[in-house]
């Protein structure tokens, strides 16, 4: 079977890490290539498996352009038209590819990005959408032309769609038995045994940006440390523009320097998150949540807001352990609170909260899981 991956980066990320996965698991007995906008981390490592890549340097987001200031606003136009040209130079390179390659599926690894789904629409093969975000409820983006044009798309009889998460699949309508629910893989199907030693920190992973809360985070713990002076908070991901400098701003005027270290992009995040008290996770809509699930595995307690991919993780632990398997919150002053608890919680409440978060992690979202269920998918389109 041929496969042609249309990713959205070649920079690493949550959903370059699940296709990585993914492929890392077919190359051995598929045909896959994929196509990428630009060379990074992840499509290095793609290389280095073997797998054929492309590179399309023309094709970005299928989303209008964002504005956060005039001159975003200003500029909106040129950047708009740029991003349509680019687009439709992108889709006949796609196209060339494709009457190369002849695959039998073309897999678009984002929801908004519908080059892929274009060709395939064009060259009658059969296209997946990996649908793993919200779009405007998570990233504020705004799909192109409209979002109801989106709705359309993925109910056309070329398209099957994968759902990340059951409440994904909820927002955007999809088909039952035709479209599909598939966790991400996240960790290797390895034991990890609890470390003990644990930190007077908490930790965030992620990027320093307005959808993951980070500036919500950060005036939670400043009250924290009006009560608790002995626990710091560790920022691990990336940052920058204008909410970056508002988060190291909050943190130089609340005089918590000494307090807040922001790590930039770190590659020992596994071991970041077995060292800390709790791992954070104040996003306002994950499609999914990769650091959630990392986290549990490393036997790291999460308080995370009752939302969407990690609201769904949570469920599905209570489900599974019939109690919780983490900490819930939904206002600033639950969080506040939760904080306060974590830091009283008994060595043995700690153990079992975090035990029953690990099996349900090794139950649900172990990457032969992932690769098992989607190798099937595959299966039900082709034959």
């Amino acid at each position: 079977m041929k496969i042609l991956y249309i990713a959205s980066s070649g920079k690493q990320g949550g959903a370059s890490i699940a296709l990585y996965n993914l492929i890392q698991g077919l190359c051995n007995t598929h045909d896959l290539y994929i196509v990428f906008p630009n060379k990074g981390a992840f499509s290095e490592d793609v290389e280095k498996l073997g797998v054929t890549c492309f590179y399309i340097n023309t094709y970005s987001l299928s989303v209008y352009p964002s504005i956060h200031n005039t001159f975003d606003y200003v500029k909106f136009p040129f950047r708009f038209v740029k991003k349509i040209l680019f687009n439709t130079f992108a889709i006949k390179k796609l196209t060339k590819i494709c009457n190369k390659v002849k695959p039998d599926i073309i897999h678009t690894n984002v929801g908004p990005l519908n080059i892929g789904f274009k060709v395939a629409r064009k060259l009658r093969i059969k296209h997946i959408w990996h649908i793993r975000e919200y779009q405007d409820l998570d990233f504020g983006m705004r799909f192109f032309p409209s979002k109801k044009n989106f709705f359309k798309k993925l109910h056309y009889d070329n398209n099957y769609s994968i759902a990340i998460t059951k409440d994904v699949f909820r927002y955007w309508n999809l088909r039952k038995n035709i479209d599909t629910i598939i966790y991400d893989g996240v960790v290797a199907n390895e034991s990890h045994t609890y470390i003990s030693q644990k930190e007077k920190c908490f930790l965030f992973v992620g990027r320093v940006e307005e959808a993951k809360g980070v500036l919500l985070l950060l005036k939670v713990f400043a009250k924290f440390t009006q009560v608790n002076t002995e626990y710091s908070l560790l920022i691990a991901g990336r940052g920058n523009g204008e909410y970056y400098k508002r988060c190291l701003d909050f943190v130089k005027s609340n005089n918590l320097e000494d307090k807040v270290s922001f790590l930039g992009q770190r590659n020992d995040v596994y071991q970041l998150m077995e060292r800390a008290k709790a791992l954070i996770v104040p996003s306002r809509f994950e499609g999914f949540g990769f650091i959630t699930t990392e986290a549990m595995y490393n036997h790291c307690l999460v308080i995370g807001k009752n939302t969407a991919g990690t609201k769904e993780q949570f469920d599905n632990g209570f489900i599974y352990k019939s109690s919780e398997i983490a900490f819930r919150f939904n206002t600033a002053e639950e969080l506040l609170q939760l904080l306060h608890n974590t830091v009283d919680l008994q060595e043995e409440q700690y153990q079992e909260i975090t035990k029953n978060a690990y099996e349900t992690v090794m139950e649900n979202y172990t990457i032969q899981k992932h690769i098992d269920t989607v190798k099937f998918f595959y299966n039900e389109i082709i034959y």
